[in-house]
């Protein structure tokens, strides 16, 4: 029981700081996620989805704080004509991929202004629906999970408003049918929050 104690007020001690800082602050956040999937059997174009989420500013020291985030995301893909030539077991299946993510970054900002910071960092993506469509054996055609960085602007305005622009790269092959052909998510977030 002890050792429990020690650990949650370890776990507490950075919160406690940004609170006695006054740099604690939550808000909501949604708008556009433009995705593609790189590799050769996904068009090479952005599509145009949505996301929704929920952030949590730190403020550790002056210009310098942590957001993390819980978002859920919307991603979608088309197959091209390599898809079948690929993965000859793919038979009928349908040629369009839609990709639901609940994603948590980490993101570091940094202040260029009072009202401008710049952010980056890590996110990992839990896949929650598997992709099943692309291939007709029902087979999953996507990894559970998908580990990215991040980086872009956050924008804070009056009233509590922030607008925010991002750009993810993914690191990890997110391809769970083989390694002839690797799949990385790109995405490009354009966004407003606020902070309540």
């Amino acid at each position: 029981m002890k050792k429990l104690l020690v650990l949650t007020l370890i776990g507490i001690l950075p919160f406690s700081t940004a609170f006695a800082q006054g740099g604690f602050r939550l808000g909501l956040e949604g708008g556009s996620n433009l995705n593609k999937i790189s590799g050769e059997s996904f068009n090479q174009e952005f599509n145009f989805n949505y996301y929704l989420g929920a952030f949590v500013n730190l403020g550790i020291t002056k210009g310098f704080g942590i957001q993390p985030e819980v978002i859920f995301s919307q991603s979608s893909a088309t197959t091209t004509s390599k898809f079948n030539t690929i993965y000859t077991q793919s038979g009928g299946a349908q040629r369009r991929a839609s990709l639901n993510y609940i994603s948590i970054p980490i993101l570091a900002s940094f202040a260029l202004s009072r009202r401008i910071y710049l952010q980056v960092g890590p996110q990992y993506g839990i896949l929650i629906n598997q992709g099943k469509n692309l291939v007709s054996n029902g087979e999953q055609a996507f990894k559970s999970g998908d580990f990215s960085m991040l980086g872009g602007i956050w924008i804070r305005l009056p009233f509590h408003l922030n607008v925010m622009g991002r750009y993810g790269i993914g690191l990890q092959d997110i391809n769970n049918l083989g390694q002839q052909d690797k799949w990385k998510n790109q995405t490009i977030t354009l966004g407003v929050g606020l902070t309540l």
